[in-house]
């Protein structure tokens, strides 16, 4: 019985461990991204605004996708909130994109 009950939690923890981003999609990402975001961090994640974070070089996607999702949602420094102009599944699908960008 305790194998049995080891193993349901070991599943949990896998499945529970795996992320937000596993569903999204990298390419509506992107266009997304396009149309949003391009503007002030650039289409490579540069960056292009001052104060707007380099994806390319900065510890930004070293933060958890559930992280990423807040500061997209909710907005952060100069950067405006996206919630109510992009759905969840959208922004996850950005945070994808920006995951695949190094």
């Amino acid at each position: 019985m305790k194998n049995v009950a080891l193993k349901v939690v070991l599943c949990l923890l896998l499945v529970l461990n795996t992320g937000l981003v596993g569903a999204a999609d990298p390419g509506k990402g992107n266009k997304i991204y396009a149309t949003n975001c391009e503007i002030c961090h650039a289409a490579d994640g540069q960056g292009t605004v001052a104060g707007a974070p380099n994806f390319k070089i900065d510890n930004n996607l070293i933060k958890p996708d559930i992280e990423l999702f807040k500061h997209i949602s909710s907005g952060k420094g100069m950067m405006p909130a996206f919630r109510g102009m992009l759905s969840e599944q959208d922004i996850l699908d950005v945070i994808s994109h920006l995951r695949n960008l190094n």
